[in-house]
């Protein structure tokens, strides 16, 4: 994967109507200012993992001291609450780092990489050639806005 691309998605939704794109950006603002807090989130990745039906090698974190998942099911929530329909699988904090891995032999220990962001995005995928292409709709502050700007 190239490095723009690696990201953590927080809600999956699929194909969304340009029309509805104002009700998302406001579920995604409403949902910043409510998960504000003091410091960046933090996700330490500390595990390759290979998703063999997926063909995907990803980063997982293990543990989740920062209230990402929170985060990830407060969106969730909402979406499908507004009438989206958003992947329902229990979220899993990861960075997809090589597609079309259709076997994986071991492992290797990894040295933990911490993951901090004061913000998320909502963006727009799209497939081409050389892969999945990622572009910013809108971006979301995830830290006070007394503390952003220190």
């Amino acid at each position: 994967m190239p490095v723009p691309s690696l990201h953590v998605t927080l809600a999956f939704l699929g194909s969304v109507p340009h029309s509805r794109l104002p009700q998302l950006q406001r579920i995604a603002r409403e949902q910043a200012k409510a998960r504000a807090q003091d410091m960046p989130f933090c996700l330490t990745l500390e595990t390759l993992v290979h998703w063999p039906r997926q063909q995907i090698l990803c980063v997982a974190a293990i543990e989740d001291p920062g209230g990402v998942h929170a985060l990830a099911a407060a969106l969730r929530d909402a979406t499908v609450a507004a009438g989206f329909r958003p992947d329902l699988k229990s979220f899993r904090a990861h960075v997809t780092v090589a597609r079309k891995v259709a076997r994986f032999a071991r492992a290797p220990a990894l040295r933990p990489v911490v993951w901090r962001f004061a913000d998320f995005a909502l963006l727009e995928s799209r497939t081409e050639e050389s892969g999945a292409v990622y572009s910013v709709i809108e971006s979301y502050s995830l830290v006070k806005t007394e503390k952003a700007h220190e």
